[in-house]
């Protein structure tokens, strides 16, 4: 009774066997002399990838070991640049940084509307950049205002005749260093 039930277990092990062996035979079939070499130099130089890994591990490892307060260290100082920055950021917030953004945006948006009707000669400045004769003319009409003050200023009697007992007023002198003459004429 135990013949007759190791034999089938004996038949699948010698089967098994037959196809490790065909397989074997037919890897060694595909695998030339120069692609086992190419294999074997893989296998050594991953092997050498995993030493070279591992003592990097084991250097690391040191660094690490050394290097553990100052690392917790900058670990803590992170968390409390992290937490000063959320307080930051909701303080801004609460502050109405977005109200004050969203005005700033509406006056630079208005500020773009009149500075596009100036660039196009609306308005009066707008005119004023477009025509130079206005701005010579307007330039002109300011130096005279300002010698006509200045010549107010100075010769009052020139203009305002105020006469008490009714006595005569003397002619206008032209003074020396009239002021007039410096006036540059265009």
């Amino acid at each position: 009774m135990v013949q007759q039930r190791l034999t089938p277990l004996q038949l699948k092990v010698e089967d098994a066997f037959t196809n490790a062996d065909s397989l074997l035979v037919n890897v060694n079939k595909i695998l030339d002399d120069d692609a086992k070499k190419d294999l074997q130099g893989t296998l050594k130089g991953l092997n050498s990838t995993m030493r070279s890994l591992s003592e990097s591990a084991i250097v690391l490892n040191r660094i690490l070991n050394k290097n553990e307060i100052k690392l917790d260290s900058s670990l803590t100082n992170f968390q409390e640049l992290t937490y000063n920055l959320v307080k930051l950021s909701d303080s801004l917030n609460n502050a109405g940084l977005g109200r004050t953004l969203a005005s700033l945006e509406s006056t630079v948006a208005n500020l773009d509307k009149v500075l596009g009707k100036i660039e196009r000669g609306e308005g009066t400045l707008g005119k004023l950049m477009e025509n130079e004769e206005l701005y010579d003319n307007l330039s002109n009409a300011s130096k005279e205002l300002d010698l006509l003050l200045q010549d107010f200023r100075l010769n009052p009697k020139r203009y305002v005749n105020v006469s008490v007992f009714g006595k005569k007023q003397k002619d206008y002198e032209l003074p020396e260093d009239d002021p007039a003459e410096n006036l540059d004429p265009r």
